[in-house]
């Protein structure tokens, strides 16, 4: 697969013995975010080029500095180069060695022949620290016949690589499904149709941290309060944490909830 962003150029017609330009032959993936624990194996899997045709290839980063197999920054095994098959690696490190040089860089490969020079796209890497933390059920209460709305809270600083795919009630798992939905990337369980028996047991959210691969349950649990009421309650909207802009691959599908709360149950249309 050829990357857009890349420069290619076909050889000439002619004999095999004729000279042509280097090649980019394979995707340079744009960014890359990597956890402190764990190396950095995508950034030499996913660069390729036409190794027949070149006679130069180095890694040059931001700041338009090439990098050098010497080079003191590499003598603690953070990062290394290979003059043979010429990947880089950024290799695992804890947080004490965390170096912005190194971590928080993008990176360029440069190759050249006798014909000219070419580049890749500039690779962002970004390192993520792996820190503690803890999650939240917030409490919640509707009607009955309603549907209820759980919220996991989630620290902001792990937000954006946490996705809350299961939830816990009680001792039993709960997917999505029936009339249950779930919605990881914001944290909500929303559960259609309450009846008394949705407030026995206590909601917990269980995380999974995309980096990592660990999963988090919520150390505090909330519960969900049904509310009798004999009385007439007029219909309001609830918010909700949804986007306003939801983007999803062509031929999946895709939810997107509609919370009313009021007595008698509302409709939906």
């Amino acid at each position: 697969m050829i990357n857009s962003n890349t420069v290619y150029r076909k050889p000439g017609s002619g004999g095999h013995n004729r000279k042509r330009s280097t090649d980019f032959v394979a995707m340079v993936k744009e960014k890359v975010v990597m956890d402190t624990t764990k190396s950095m194996s995508k950034m030499e899997n996913e660069f390729e080029i036409d190794f027949k045709t070149i006679l130069s290839l180095k890694w040059i980063n931001f700041s338009n500095n090439s990098l050098r197999l010497k080079s003191h920054l590499y003598e603690n095994q953070l990062l290394g180069l290979n003059s043979s098959s010429r990947p880089l690696r950024i290799f695992p490190f804890s947080s004490s060695e965390f170096n912005s040089q190194l971590h928080s860089n993008s990176y360029t490969c440069v190759a050249s022949n006798s014909l000219g020079m070419i580049r890749s796209p500039p690779i962002r890497l970004r390192a993520v620290m792996d820190q503690d933390y803890d999650l939240q059920v917030f409490p919640s209460y509707t009607y009955p016949g309603n549907i209820a709305v759980l919220k996991c809270l989630i620290p902001p600083f792990v937000k954006e690589f946490l996705s809350v795919e299961s939830w816990l009630f009680g001792s039993l798992s709960i997917v999505s499904g029936g009339r249950y939905s779930i919605f990881p990337k914001i944290g909500e369980l929303h559960i259609r149709n309450v009846s008394v028996l949705d407030e026995m047991d206590p909601y917990r959210c269980v995380g999974h941290h995309l980096l990592t691969g660990k999963k988090t349950i919520s150390s505090i649990s909330g519960r969900l309060s049904i509310q009798r009421r004999t009385s007439s309650i007029p219909v309001r909207m609830e918010k909700s944490s949804i986007p306003s802009e939801i983007t999803a691959q062509i031929g999946s599908s895709i939810e997107i909830p509609c919370v009313a709360i009021g007595l008698p149950s509302p409709t939906y249309k």
